[in-house]
């Protein structure tokens, strides 16, 4: 299959998650940062992921950005990718930002708590 056709397929499971992130980005925005090579949209089975890759001052890293579908039993399809991303870019780890509940799910994985990010939404 082609990005597009993957995309096409899959990008319903990347909206779902975006409609729990917050609201930053939009189903649109997302397709741009793939398409300007910003962010990368894998495909998984019965899902789909981004990945974005953020160099620190002192490390390399592979943000596993959104990611939908049915993960939340199998997280494997997903880390899977991401761990090979990771190796092409030379990362040095991978960070998830996400909901409280991804610590749980993805401790048995290795990952460890580093760091909470919290945000108060501003009236306008």
């Amino acid at each position: 299959m082609t990005f597009q056709e993957d995309w096409d397929e899959r990008s319903h499971f990347i909206e779902l998650a975006l409609q729990k992130s917050g609201g930053a980005y939009s189903i649109d925005d997302v397709h741009e940062c793939v398409v300007n090579g910003d962010a990368h949209f894998e495909p998984v089975e019965e899902g789909g992921a981004i990945f974005f890759f953020h160099e620190y001052p002192n490390k390399k890293v592979l943000r596993i950005w959104l990611a939908g579908g049915v993960l939340e039993s199998d997280l494997t399809p997903v880390l899977d990718c991401a761990v090979r991303e990771a190796d092409r870019l030379e990362c040095d780890a991978i960070e998830v930002e996400g909901r409280k509940g991804w610590e749980r799910v993805l401790q048995p994985h290795g990952f460890k708590h580093k760091r909470t990010v919290l945000i108060k939404e501003l009236e306008k």
